[in-house]
C-alpha cells in the first residue's frame, strides 16, 4: 500500500511570529481522517513523530519519512515548514498533491511544485485511489 506524508499548517503567521492554532490543527485532523476513511495510509507528523522532540530530531524523522514516502498531500498555507518539506519532496522526485485553501497563496511558480491541485480533498481521494 503506498503511503503519503500530509504536510499540514500547525500555526498561523501573526505578523513577524508563528502561533499554534488549535483550530488549525482541529481542521488537519478532520481533513486526514476523511482520507484516510478512504482508504489511502498517511503519516501525519503531527499525530506519527513526538513532537516534544528536539526540534533536530522531529525534522530528521521528518525528512527520513518525506524520503521514504510514496509521496505528499500538502495542506497549501503559508507557514516555512510547509515549503521546506515540498522543496525537498520535489527534489527527491515524490509526486505532490495540493489542497488549495482560501488563504493559499495564489503564485502560478508555486503551483508548479504540485503534480496536482485541487481546493476539493474529494479530488485528491480520487486521483490516488
Amino acid at each position: 500500500m503506498k503511503k503519503y506524508y500530509f504536510a499540514a499548517p500547525l500555526y498561523k503567521i501573526n505578523k513577524q511570529t508563528l502561533e499554534y492554532s488549535q483550530e488549525i490543527h482541529n481542521k488537519n485532523r478532520e481533513i486526514s481522517e476523511k482520507i484516510e476513511k478512504a482508504g489511502i495510509s498517511l503519516i501525519l507528523p503531527q499525530r506519527d513523530i513526538n513532537q516534544t522532540q528536539s526540534g533536530n530530531k522531529v525534522l530528521n524523522d521528518e525528512l527520513k519519512i518525506i524520503k521514504e514516502c510514496d509521496g505528499l498531500i500538502v495542506l497549501m498555507g503559508h507557514t516555512p515548514g510547509i515549503w521546506v518539506e515540498v522543496g525537498l519532496a520535489k527534489a527527491w522526485g515524490k509526486k505532490i498533491y495540493g489542497i488549495k485553501l482560501k488563504e493559499s497563496w495564489n503564485l502560478e511558480w508555486l503551483d508548479s511544485l504540485f503534480d496536482f491541485i485541487s481546493e476539493d480533498v474529494n479530488d485528491i481521494i480520487n486521483k490516488l485511489k
